[in-house]
């Protein structure tokens, strides 16, 4: 698999695209990272929170066509302006 070096983010194996993770769609394993993501959170306000600001960064990632798995800080720093 090839690598690329990012800039404050290290070297990182870069997907082909349309590749996937795990043999599974990439919306089902995204669906169980943030399941997983929020069980670990016992305040279930602290849950609806998160839950809602996975929401919009799902909505966000989508839009400009980044893969979750390999989204980096400058892509973060871009969706909370």
């Amino acid at each position: 698999m090839p690598r690329r070096t990012w800039p404050g983010a290290g070297t990182v194996e870069v997907l082909p695209p349309g590749a996937r993770t795990f043999g599974e769609a990439p919306s089902e394993t995204r669906r169980q990272c943030a399941g997983r993501f929020l069980a670990s959170y016992v305040n279930k306000n602290t849950r609806d929170t998160y839950e809602v600001d996975l929401r919009l960064w799902f909505r966000f990632i989508d839009e400009y066509r980044i893969d979750y798995l390999t989204a980096h800080r400058s892509h973060i720093d871009l969706w909370c302006r």
